[in-house]
C-alpha cells in the first residue's frame, strides 16, 4: 500500500507541476489541484484520527494483544 500511495503522491506533484509550466485550459488545471484537496483531507485524517489498536477487528482481534479478545460473539453464522 505504501508503494502505490507514494507513486500517486509523486504524479500529483508532477501533475501539479506540469500545470504550471505548460499552457492549459483553467478547467484543468483547477481538477489538478482538486487532487491536492483531497490528498491534504486525506493526510489531514490519518493524523487527528490516530489508529485505536485496542479496538477488536471483525476477526475478534485486537492489536495490543495477540490473543482473541474476551467479549459477547461474533454475530451471524451460528446455529439458533
Amino acid at each position: 500500500p505504501w508503494r502505490t500511495f507514494m507513486y500517486k503522491a509523486l504524479n500529483t506533484f508532477i501533475d501539479d507541476l506540469f500545470a504550471f509550466i505548460i499552457k492549459m485550459p483553467t478547467l484543468h488545471r483547477m481538477s489538478c489541484f482538486r487532487d491536492d484537496i483531497v490528498f491534504a483531507v486525506f493526510l489531514y485524517q490519518r493524523w487527528a484520527y490516530k489508529v485505536d489498536h485496542s479496538r477488536v477487528n471483525e476477526f475478534g482481534q485486537r492489536g495490543d494483544q495477540g490473543g482473541v479478545a474476551q467479549g459477547p460473539p461474533a454475530r451471524g453464522g451460528g446455529k439458533r
